[in-house]
Formats: structure tokens, sequence, C-alpha cells
């Protein structure tokens, strides 16, 4: 968390210092959106948690006609699936399973290309950066049915789980941070005078091998020129 406040901090700088001269214009974003867990390490994260709702916002700087910097902040929440984690977990009657949402909080920054040169005209736009997140995922608990003859059969092999007392299993969360290149394209569709509206779709490249919090995002939002 102290390093996106202090890489945030430090592009706030270099925009207000941008050369007055190059009448380099600001833009404000506002988005929201789906993203879809991806499968990486055995797909636990996948498997177990449903697709998220996506909030954030930030700022853009316009450096021609054609290109923006961009820096987003964003909230990622994905709710436990039990029945994701059933199918693919366990083997025989089915379980008590205690879940908890997973959180993601992430700062992007970003070059965007639009192929028009008319910033408030319907535009294709293509973009790529880098993404640093800070992520929490929740502890699973799962306890054997009470009108089961058999014992709890639980897949773990792509995640470390404590045997309990009861006979069930305790998947300890996580909680820690990545870094990926993000690529993506969208269109920006006209809405009014200083307003635009976009859609956008993201595919990522993790650069923490350890991480498993891969996901896709896909936006809608507002752009409004100041």
């Amino acid at each position: 968390m102290k390093k996106i406040i202090a890489i945030m901090s430090a592009l706030l700088i270099m925009i207000q210092v941008a050369p007055a001269q190059n009448d380099r214009k600001m833009d404000i974003y506002f988005n929201s959106g789906l993203s879809i867990p991806g499968v990486r390490n055995g797909g636990y994260f996948y498997d177990s948690w449903k697709p998220g709702i996506d909030f954030g916002g930030g700022v853009g700087l316009n450096l021609n006609n054609t290109t923006s910097f961009t820096m987003i902040i964003e909230y990622n929440r994905f709710e436990f699936d039990e029945k994701g984690f059933l199918s693919s977990r366990i083997q025989g009657y089915p379980p008590s399973i205690h879940g908890n949402a997973s959180t993601i909080v992430s700062l992007s920054t970003n070059i965007k290309v639009f192929l028009t040169h008319d910033r408030f005209s319907l535009s294709p736009y293509f973009c790529g950066g880098v993404y640093y997140a800070y992520e929490k995922m929740s502890d699973v608990t799962v306890n054997p049915s009470s009108t089961s003859p058999f014992p709890l059969s639980l897949s773990t092999d792509d995640r470390p789980a404590e045997m309990l007392a009861t006979g069930g299993y305790f998947i300890r969360g996580e909680e820690g941070s990545s870094s990926m290149i993000q690529m993506g394209a969208g269109f920006d569709i006209p809405a009014g005078d200083n307003i635009n509206l976009f859609v956008e779709a993201r595919y990522g490249i993790l650069l923490s091998r350890s991480s498993n919090y891969y996901h896709s995002p896909f936006r809608f939002g507002a752009r409004i020129a100041l």
C-alpha cells in the first residue's frame, strides 16, 4: 500500500510541473465493470471466487492529439463461490464450507493511443502499462457433513491445507502484492461537449511468479475533459 501511495504522489508531481507551453489538457476518469479471476497455480482463485465488481477512477494527461498518459486506482471485490469450490475441490458428500470475499486494490499507469485525431468522436484505442496491486484472499474452512459415512476428501495439491480436529480442513488466505504488464483495447463514445463514455477490456502478464491473483478486467466508464 505504501508503494501505491508513493507512486501516485510522484506521478501527480510530474503532471503538475508539466510545461505550460505544450498546452497539455487533463482528463478525469470514472469507471466500473467486471473482473474475471484467472487460472494460475492450479486455478484456486478461478475455481473458488466469482467474477468480481470493479470500481475506479483517476487522471489522464493528454500528450498530443492521439496519446494520453493515465493513472488509475481501482478496487476489485470477488465473492466466495461455494459451488465452484465444491465442484473443483471436494469428493464425496457436500461438507460445510465457510469463505469470505477476496479483494484487490490496484494502481495502474498506462499509455493510451487513440486511432483518430478527434478526441470527441467515436474512436477505438489501444492501451498498455504497468499494474501494481495489494491483494487479500480470505481463509476457507471446510468441515465434513454430519450425515456422511465417509471421511472428507479435499483436493489441495495447489494450496496448503491444515487438518482440523473435526476431520475438516483450514485453508489459510494470503495477503500481499503483485505486479503485471497490462495490454488492452477499447472504444471512446462521445456523450457531450466534454464527456466521452468508454468500454475497455484488458489482459495482463504477471511479473510476480508466486501470485495467485491474476484477473482480467472488463470496464465501462466516463472520461471528462478539463
